[in-house]
């Protein structure tokens, strides 16, 4: 049976379930299977048109009493000090002085990226390599287990693999992380991180992490709450 749209309004995706079973029964294997004849798992849906869309309020006072306003961007240091060279940089981000690392200066468009002062150790994403062997299951309440002989087995075909991260790029909302085949229940195996201690940003209480795939799951954990203010 389809899920529901991935969207409540405009283009998105709907996704189903598609396992290699015999004669209905439990799945199996998907190498018993000719991959020649798998149905779609995933397919384009449009919901309602959406109700939302950018508006512009009127603009701020400058940042400064007298002559031009702080950078706000490393295109911005670009035009004013002709700095072609890629490095870390002081922005005024919303009030707040912080320094982002400016990267292809010697392009048309610069890009800031956050250099991540906790290092790679705690910002992390991870797809995990093992699927169970009955999807529909999770053995041991979701208890992470390496190895599982029994319950499950390799998994190579959802690129599987630890990456780490020294920066990621400002706008920190934008950040995808893949996703794991471990099952089809609640049941989250891969593991990510991000610790922006020390860098002047912080992720929003608001931010919302999406999932992609049909039967996904995920748990978040905030382990700290830094105050800008301090």
């Amino acid at each position: 049976m389809d899920q529901q749209c991935s969207v409540k309004c405009g283009l998105g995706y709907k996704y189903r379930a598609v396992y290699c079973s015999a004669g209905g029964h439990s799945p199996t294997a998907d190498i018993h299977c000719n991959p020649a004849y798998k149905p779609r798992s995933k397919r384009r849906c449009r919901e309602s048109r959406c109700p939302f869309q950018w508006r512009a309020g009127a603009w701020g006072p400058c940042s400064t009493t007298c002559g031009r306003g702080a950078p706000i961007s490393c295109q911005d240091i670009q035009t004013r000090v002709n700095v072609r060279h890629d490095g870390e940089q002081e922005l005024q981000v919303r009030g707040r002085y912080v320094k982002v690392f400016c990267f292809a200066m010697n392009s048309s468009q610069p890009q800031e990226y956050v250099t991540l002062l906790a290092g790679q150790a705690e910002n992390y994403a991870e797809v995990y390599n093992r699927r169970l062997s009955r999807p529909e299951t999770c053995p041991r309440n979701g208890a992470r287990m390496d190895p599982c002989p029994e319950e499950c087995r390799d998994d190579n075909t959802a690129g599987p693999g630890l990456t780490t991260y020294s920066r990621v790029a400002v706008n920190i909302s934008s950040l995808t992380l893949d996703w794991d085949c471990y099952s089809m229940v609640h049941c989250p195996q891969g593991r990510f991180s991000i610790n922006l201690k020390g860098t002047g940003f912080v992720v929003s209480p608001e931010s919302e992490w999406t999932n992609e795939g049909h039967f996904t799951a995920a748990k978040i954990h905030r382990l700290e709450v830094y105050n800008l203010s301090n």
